[in-house]
């Protein structure tokens, strides 16, 4: 649901993104179901205004004069005026010269530089899924207006603030970085575990301090994967020991039999 950060609700201001979805939805006078009617959208885009931050265009007088204001301008108007004092009237034009040429090929480059950037963002249209007159359009998101019902999914663009009025919020991309950390972490100590020597795994004892080692990193990164930390939320015990049983089975099987393979190779 589209809405601003703070509405006038008589004489209370309240804030929407603390406020219930019940009270939004009356302050903001629009049905789920429903949504906002054409005629009522345009009557807020009049009052509202486009959703966009709206850009001010510098006077291009004032632009151009602002070439000549700065340290390098200030050194050339400097010598102008000495040259000019000192009557050198041949070095103050072609100082004054350079002065003037340096300020007209600077604004014509910024001026084909916000051309250029104006043209992209024509390019870059951001279009929003939209419930209104009880049917979903896709819309200009600089069309959307307070009290708009709008549907995201993943990957869309988020054409404003929202309050969420039915669905989730999932993390997926992040549980999936834990995911990815758990699985590369337990795979590493596990194939470290299995190369300390020649010969299979079973052969021989691990040494006390890497055993030590290796007991301590897995018991962190269990940690890590249960509780989260950071950027890394937790994934929970199942997944955490599906991770590791994959890490072990792979690491101290395929890896320990391709190791062997290749050492009786190599003698």
């Amino acid at each position: 649901m589209i809405m601003k950060p703070e509405q006038q609700s008589g004489d209370v201001k309240a804030t929407l993104f603390d406020a219930t979805l019940d009270k939004v939805i009356g302050d903001l006078n629009v049905e789920l179901a429903q949504g906002l009617s054409s005629s009522e959208v345009a009557k807020r885009l009049a009052q509202s205004g486009y959703n966009e931050v709206a850009e001010t265009k510098a006077n291009p007088i004032l632009r151009f004069a602002g070439k000549f204001w700065g340290i390098s301008a200030w050194m050339l108007e400097m010598v102008v005026i000495l040259s000019w004092y000192l009557q050198k009237y041949p070095d103050m034009a072609i100082v004054a010269g350079l002065l003037i040429v340096n300020a007209v090929l600077s604004y014509v480059e910024e001026g084909q530089a916000e051309r250029a950037v104006d043209a992209l963002k024509s390019k870059l249209s951001i279009n929003a899924k939209v419930l209104r007159d009880g049917q979903w359009t896709t819309t200009p998101a600089r069309q959307v207006v307070p009290g708009d019902i709008i549907r995201l999914r993943a990957g869309d663009f988020v054409p404003a603030d929202i309050k969420l009025a039915d669905g989730e919020l999932r993390p997926g991309e992040r549980t999936l970085n834990t995911f990815s950390f758990l699985s590369l972490f337990f795979f590493a100590i596990f194939s470290l575990f299995v190369v300390r020597q020649d010969g299979h795994f079973w052969q021989s004892r691990p040494s006390a301090t890497l055993g030590g080692v290796i007991a301590a990193d897995t018991i962190i990164a269990s940690m890590i994967g249960v509780f989260g930390l950071s950027d890394l939320p937790g994934i929970g015990w199942p997944i955490l020991l599906f991770i590791v049983a994959y890490s072990l089975l792979f690491s101290l099987g395929v890896n320990d039999f391709f190791k062997v393979k290749f050492q009786n190779k190599e003698k």
